[in-house]
């Protein structure tokens, strides 16, 4: 009996494997932040906003931790690449839904 349900999991496992259409693949979680609704209120643009500006913060802090931690410079690279386009994203949706960006914190931005 486990021997015909051994043989049953191979079949399965060797038909899911020769599948014909293609595994759909998960969006980067960034890009879908353009697809999210609008705020429908002032308070939830503004719990949005500072979610916003805390994930940008953490993106820039990513992309230097990640470059002074590489070991090649392709790695190096690659942590910069990666975070600058995370906060590409995070950028248009904060200008999408209104974000107040104040000077001092446009300023810390480009440091």
């Amino acid at each position: 009996m486990k021997a015909i349900l051994f043989v049953e999991g191979i079949a399965l496992l060797a038909l899911s494997a020769c599948q014909t259409t293609a595994p759909t693949q998960n969006p980067d979680p960034f890009a879908r932040v353009a697809s999210l609704p609008l705020p429908t209120s002032d308070a939830e643009r503004d719990a949005q906003c500072a979610s916003i500006h805390a994930e940008i913060d953490r993106q820039y802090a990513m992309g230097r931790t990640g470059a002074n931690l590489a070991t090649s410079d392709q790695a190096n690279i690659g942590y910069q690449v990666t975070a600058r386009q995370n906060i590409k994203f995070l950028v248009n949706r904060e200008a999408t839904i209104h974000c107040k960006v104040d000077a001092a914190t446009r300023n810390q931005r480009l440091e």
